[in-house]
């Protein structure tokens, strides 16, 4: 093979995986706020209840309120509640899971 056509393989293999791996790097800390809001999602999710993903669906609308979450963490929130909302409790359930758990520091 030729070295100009191997060196672009691995190349390309070395930036998919630097993207892979960025992409997967977990939430890292959250705030307090943040924490609370993925319990109630956690919650809900766990009970299957429209009317709780609804509440905390307009917690997080409110532009007003009293959250102090960062853009991301709220992307982040509104992905697990549209999970929620498209019927997929355990997906959004264990999102949140996993959130509060990287939030424990041994």
């Amino acid at each position: 093979m030729d070295k100009k056509i191997l060196f672009s393989l691995v190349s390309i293999v070395l930036v998919v995986a630097a993207i892979v791996w960025y992409s997967n790097r977990g939430y890292g800390k959250v705030s307090t706020d943040t924490w609370q809001v993925a319990q109630a999602i956690c919650g809900a999710c766990m009970e299957q209840s429209e009317m709780r993903i609804e509440k905390v669906e307009a917690l997080l609308a409110d532009p007003q309120g009293e959250l102090e979450i960062s853009d991301r963490e709220h992307s982040w929130l509104l992905d697990m509640v549209g999970k929620a909302r498209d019927g997929q409790w355990d997906v959004a359930a264990q999102w949140a899971r996993q959130m509060m758990r990287e939030q424990v520091v041994f």
